[in-house]
């Protein structure tokens, strides 16, 4: 479970402020779970060993997924920098986790997003790649949602990513975060669209999309949010205005 703490550091109400990432862990949540601010690796001593770490800066909410090539978590967020505009907004992927609250050293995506980013994978289903990141470029006046194919593989520290060089596009605009999965040889996007539909893009290869389903009479403020198998039942969830 994985949430944005909503006030400012080092210092609430201050120019170079920004959000942390609160999280919370359990192995049963209805027993109890522990909480601590989610950190990343700044600095590195070995693989996946941290020299010093920092906290997760964000407004957005952050996306989760599974690199089933390397058996890693991996976490993407749009980074908060209020003194920094290029850094601002800058896609984040941390790969592996240190322990329960620190993630291993982040690698920047070339794309920078103006709503939560959606991350999936599949081992070489992504048209040879593994992974999907779903975004929406923070400087497209549309505000069209897109996808960008990448693979992680291993360095001395961490992990670093391979990206495909073209930008695909959904060609529909979403103001809220993403969501995305693997499904039964299908990569998958949920989005509300700035109309406030909720609807669900598919894809065989993370470059050539559809529109799969849409839910009518259902809208909601936020971006949907999944619970997703590879090959079970998934869940797709929102909040209805």
């Amino acid at each position: 479970m994985i949430s944005a703490l909503n006030f400012d550091y080092p210092t609430n109400h201050s120019t170079n402020g920004t959000l942390r990432a609160y999280m919370g862990y359990s192995t049963n949540f209805q027993a109890g779970y522990n909480a601590g601010f989610l950190s990343h690796c700044a600095t590195s001593t070995g693989f996946l060993a941290c020299g010093t770490t920092d906290f997760i800066r964000t407004g957005k909410r952050l996306a989760v997924g599974w690199d089933d090539r390397h058996n890693r978590t991996l976490v993407a967020w749009a980074n908060q920098n209020r003194l920094t505009n290029a850094d601002s907004r800058r896609v984040r992927i941390a790969v592996g986790v240190v322990d329960n609250t620190t993630l291993g050293p982040p690698f920047d995506a070339p794309v920078r997003s103006s709503v939560g980013p959606g991350v999936a994978c599949k081992s070489g289903e992504a048209g040879g790649y593994d992974c999907i990141l779903a975004y929406v470029d923070d400087g497209d006046t549309v505000s069209d949602v897109a996808i960008r194919r990448f693979s992680n593989y291993a360095t001395t520290t961490g992990y670093a990513a391979t990206w495909d060089p073209t930008p695909r596009s959904l060609s529909i605009s979403s103001f809220n975060a993403l969501t995305a999965w693997f499904h039964n040889a299908y990569f998958y996007v949920g989005l509300v669209t700035a109309s406030g539909q909720i609807r669900v893009y598919r894809s065989l290869d993370g470059a050539t999309w559809s529109l799969f389903t849409y839910f009518s009479g259902q809208s909601s403020v936020v971006g949907p949010s999944s619970v997703s198998y590879f090959t079970a039942n998934n869940q797709i969830g929102w909040f209805s205005e």
